[in-house]
């Protein structure tokens, strides 16, 4: 028999000082030991987890739900994440195995839940590959997927392949928004810096431009407009809202060890 999860929150009190406990109901485990799994957590408070060829999970107040072939998301698929766009929809990006008896991918790569029904979308439907490896809902409405063949923007149910440079657009493990719509595209695989996607189109800077290394695997944006930039060695650096303006060059970057 399996032991079910009991936790407590320990609050600070808001007079005299000291803590207050708050004991939580037990929690059924999850019902799947996957090894890389991804997690969400939505804005009603339900935990989502992507499993590694098993499905996906959701714990909705003490029990789990999982959706897999009954939801059309195979559990063959491999989530690679999970994402909630501002109408509260959870997008789930995943990448099915191929199968060489048939000679194709059996499956969709992502997937949206509208909390009735499942929604798909595969390179059929006009996504730029089977592999899904990083989706960023926008501010506008839209989503961006990135795939192993590229970005796509989905608007409503339409799904518009982009162009762009295939070693800066491939193999992204990471995208954010600015305060300007921008999308920021990093990427650790193809070591190409950063690359900036707006109404004029792709636009890429790497340390042959002085930005400060070409492995990236995130970015973030402060309340100034500066974007923050972190590498594959940890380290980090900020710069201006002009970086594609001028030279980059940045004005903070992490000290190294010893200096």
């Amino acid at each position: 028999m399996q032991k079910r999860w009991t936790g407590y929150l320990l609050l600070p009190l808001e007079k005299g000082g000291g803590l207050h406990r708050v004991d939580l109901p037990p929690v059924e485990p999850v019902p799947a030991v996957t090894p890389n799994a991804t997690f969400h957590l939505d804005a009603r408070g339900r935990l989502w987890i992507g499993t590694n060829r098993d499905g996906l999970y959701m714990l909705d107040g003490p029990r789990w739900t999982r959706f897999a072939e009954e939801a059309s998301l195979h559990p063959n698929n491999v989530i690679s994440m999970m994402a909630e766009d501002a109408s509260g929809n959870i997008w789930v990006a995943s990448s099915p195995q191929f199968d060489r008896a048939k000679g194709k991918y059996p499956h969709p790569n992502l997937h949206r839940w509208d909390g009735k029904v499942w929604k798909h979308w595969s390179p059929e439907d006009g996504l730029g590959y089977w592999s899904t490896d990083y989706i960023l809902p926008l501010s506008s409405g839209a989503l961006a997927v990135s795939t192993n063949g590229g970005l796509s923007v989905l608007i409503g149910d339409t799904v518009r392949k982009l162009g762009g440079d295939k070693a800066a657009t491939y193999y992204a493990n990471s995208m954010t928004e600015d305060s300007r719509g921008r999308v920021w595209i990093t990427n650790t695989y193809r070591a190409t810096g950063v690359t900036l996607f707006d109404e004029s189109g792709f636009t890429t800077r790497d340390s042959r431009d002085g930005l400060f290394a070409d492995r990236l695997r995130a970015s973030a944006h402060d309340a100034q407009g500066r974007v923050w930039l972190l590498d594959a060695e940890g380290r980090v650096a900020v710069y201006d809202p002009k970086l594609f303006e001028s030279s980059a060059r940045p004005i903070l970057a992490e000290r190294e060890p010893g200096k």
